[in-house]
């Protein structure tokens, strides 16, 4: 779980730096995915559907992922997906949308 300051004008801050991002969300034909400080070693990059079914899977280098993984969604239909990344037991999934 990430650790969270909280300044005196209300502000939230993250303090554990190993954010997982997808961007631009919603995406149409492209997303970039980012995980900061992610080490060296491959990570299982997979896409699933919101039943469960897998549509996608590769093994990206962390190096990409560290620097901004781009990812080709125009093959994906609208709607909605999860996208993760695993390294060993550690798994981190962020929620994307694809519009038309």
């Amino acid at each position: 779980m990430d650790c969270a300051d909280i300044d005196t004008d209300g502000l939230i801050e993250l303090t554990n730096q190993n954010t997982f991002s997808i961007y631009p969300n919603p995406s149409f034909n492209n997303a970039t995915i980012k995980f900061n400080n992610a080490n060296e070693d491959n990570y299982q990059l997979l896409i699933t559907n919101l039943s469960g079914q897998q549509l996608y899977s590769e093994k990206v280098s962390g190096t990409n992922l560290s620097t901004g993984y781009k990812l080709d969604l125009q093959n994906f239909e609208q709607g909605v997906y999860f996208v993760s990344i695993q390294n060993g037991s550690e798994v981190r999934v962020v929620k994307l949308v694809k519009g038309n």
